[in-house]
């Protein structure tokens, strides 16, 4: 019985164990399956993204394609070669006018075609060169301030300007790996902006001319490009041997100015301003490239006085009738026209008041061509301004002295029975302050101790002598008497100025000791001329 249940025991327990190990299997064979079921979902999701991924990356690739077909600007990467890379716009090709561009140097597709020089397209492939490899501070940003952002290209016989765009491309590293390169075509951007540029300019000379009566605008223009004409003739002599003719420029210059600022042509008077202060320059220390530039910068004021009158031409030349000379008009006449209209423009820019001016004129006298106008119109612009700048106080001045704010410019005009006649022209200012002038005189070697009244007086007719703090527009250019002095000549007259006051021995040298008050000369200027068919009295 005892083996009978043990064996009963036994077999139920095989069965437990069989029925335990069976249903483990099922179990490990159903997680069997679960994850076979899940790598083979996995593996489906991951094609599902992979096949994803390469149709946004086709579509991207697509996109990037269609922008370098149809964008407008030449666009390419470098290598550290400094040589194009596979893919570049199609732009490029019609910039270029090259279909093979991949794998061509830089230098070779670009800036062999623009007009730079040979040592900045050496700088730019240096700083290029410099770039790549290296962390962005050290390498990119050191050297881009080196690339050229604007090109002169020629291409196939045609003139292009394009702007230039670099953009460095990193590395995971931070260093240079690409130069992304853009270029644009401005061309006719930049034609546009020239065009209303001149537009501008053109406008400008017209408000300038508008401003003036035409017929003066008509005579200043042809008579400075006569005048201008000189100018070129001596210029070169001056650039072949700067020892000679410099007076001669420089007064020539310094008229013009002083005539166009008078009737405030502004791109005349600043452009000869600048090159009288060449001139100058070039006096101080001459060097090849200065003469050069002031060879280029006279040529281009040449060119503006040129613009100024064609653009006279085009607009009023036919309201004008034939440019006549003068039948006549009487001097006082032709000072209120010609001279006055210019004295508040510069009383303002110095600060005064505008003067009186009195001309007197008991014989009528009449002038009688243009030439004549001309250098009258010069002597009187030179006197007026000088008077005006160093004659006449300033208003508290003139009241402490018991004048009044404004000052008083005369103008006498007689005619003797030789018919000679004769200018007198004066100011009621403070005078020459003689002790200023022989300081500087001496201080320039004009003059040493031992000079005397009438050759300090005679100082200021010096070329180049100026008692000006300061060059201005205005004055501090030391030409005014000496071109007064030129002009007269040309008149075939004498020129000089007369003491209202004597200079004794003891008042000459407290001048030169330099001790006590300055010393003032009150003078007038006189001029006198033989009377020419060109100069008459009224009848």
């Amino acid at each position: 019985m005892e083996m009978l249940f043990l064996s009963f025991a036994l077999g139920a327990r095989i069965n437990l164990i069989k029925a335990q190990k069976l249903k483990a299997e099922k179990k490990m064979l159903a997680e069997a399956e679960e994850k076979k079921r899940l790598q083979a979902e996995l593996i489906d999701t991951q094609k599902r993204n992979i096949e994803t991924l390469d149709a946004k990356v086709k579509e991207k690739t697509k996109d990037i394609r269609d922008i370098l077909v149809h964008i407008h600007q030449g666009i390419f990467t470098l290598d550290p070669s400094l040589n194009l890379g596979d893919e570049f716009s199609d732009y490029l090709v019609d910039i270029l006018k090259n279909e093979n561009l991949s794998g061509k140097n830089i230098q070779e597709i670009l800036l062999d075609k623009s007009s730079l020089e040979e040592d900045m397209k050496s700088q730019i492939m240096t700083a290029l060169d410099f770039s790549f490899g290296e962390d962005r501070e050290l390498g990119w940003d050191a050297n881009q301030y080196n690339l050229e952002t604007e090109l002169n290209l020629t291409i196939a016989e045609q003139d292009l300007i394009v702007e230039v765009d670099w953009w460095p491309i990193e590395n995971d590293n931070g260093e240079v790996a690409k130069v992304l390169v853009t270029l644009r075509d401005v061309t006719e951007i930049r034609k546009l902006q020239a065009t209303a540029k001149e537009n501008e300019v053109r406008g400008r000379m017209l408000l300038e001319m508008l401003s003036n009566d035409l017929e003066k605008t008509q005579k200043f223009l042809a008579r400075t490009l006569k005048a201008w004409r000189e100018i070129d003739d001596i210029l070169v002599q001056y650039l072949n041997d700067v020892d000679t003719n410099y007076d001669v420029l420089f007064r020539a210059y310094h008229t013009i100015k002083g005539n166009a600022r008078s009737l405030e042509f502004k791109g005349i008077s600043s452009s000869v301003h600048e090159l009288e202060t060449q001139l100058k320059e070039i006096k101080k220390e001459y060097t090849p490239d200065k003469l050069e530039k002031l060879r280029s910068d006279s040529t281009e004021t040449h060119q503006l006085i040129r613009n100024y009158n064609k653009v006279f031409d085009e607009k009023f030349a036919r309201l004008m009738g034939k440019d006549e000379a003068i039948k006549g008009q009487l001097f006082e006449y032709f000072v209120e026209k010609n001279i006055a209209p210019s004295l508040g423009k510069i009383s303002k820019e110095v600060g005064k008041p505008e003067p009186v001016v009195k001309v007197n004129n008991p014989n009528g006298f009449l002038i009688m061509n243009d030439e004549m106008e001309d250098i009258i119109e010069n002597i009187l612009n030179h006197m007026m301004r000088n008077s005006i700048d160093h004659g006449l106080e300033s208003p508290s001045d003139r009241e402490t002295k018991g004048k009044k704010p404004w000052g008083t410019i005369s103008i006498d005009i007689s005619i003797d029975q030789q018919k000679n006649v004769t200018f007198r022209f004066e100011d009621d200012g403070k005078g020459l302050n003689l002790t200023k002038i022989y300081a500087i005189a001496v201080s320039k070697n004009l003059m040493d101790e031992h000079a005397t009244a009438e050759q300090l007086v005679d100082v200021i007719f010096r070329p180049g002598f100026s008692t000006a703090e300061k060059t201005t527009m205005i004055s501090g250019r030391g030409v005014g008497m000496d071109a007064v002095r030129h002009y007269s000549m040309s008149l075939g007259a004498s020129f000089s100025l007369v003491p209202k006051n004597t200079i004794d021995d003891e008042t000459l040298q407290r001048i030169k000791d330099g001790t006590g008050e300055d010393v003032y000369l009150l003078f007038e200027f006189v001029c006198v001329a033989s009377l020419k068919p060109e100069l008459q009295a009224a009848s």
